[in-house]
């Protein structure tokens, strides 16, 4: 809870709620934001050699999954940034107000995107078949 209390009070300006209600069977949507979150830490790992799951991808692969989570990460941060005090995991308890400025004039879920291309980096840079079934647990129901 101690990175929800450091972004809110960095981003939104205070502490909020950052929990809200599951859209789908809570088993299933908190197992795959989890895969979805393994598969990112283990990219960051896996670039810094602490924890290598498949041999080292070519340069090529390299620098198109260093690619794709960097634009990922600048697109999360900036949705992040542009939702504000209505960012939830999950829907809202409250009412919140429709967001159309920034990246939410071009998209209704532009952090989605930004959360696919980390995922997809992920993939990308291991090459492994495990990575691909858990990025893929992320998005199936």
């Amino acid at each position: 809870m101690v990175w929800i209390n450091i972004y809110s009070s960095l981003l939104v300006g205070g502490y909020m709620d950052l929990i809200g209600k599951t859209t789908i069977h809570p088993l299933f949507f908190y197992t795959g934001k989890i895969f979805g979150y393994i598969t990112w830490i283990l990219f960051i790992l896996s670039i810094f050699n602490i924890f290598i799951i498949s041999s080292q991808p070519n340069e090529f692969l390299k620098i198109t999954s260093y690619t794709l989570f960097a634009i990922g990460l600048i697109i999360v941060c900036i949705s992040l940034i542009n939702l504000g005090r209505s960012t939830r995991l999950g829907l809202p308890s409250e009412n919140t107000t429709l967001k159309i400025n920034g990246l939410y004039r071009f998209s209704r879920n532009p952090m989605y995107l930004g959360f696919d291309l980390l995922t997809l980096a992920s993939i990308v840079f291991t090459a492994d078949i495990l990575i691909v079934m858990i990025g893929k647990q992320k998005h199936d129901p």
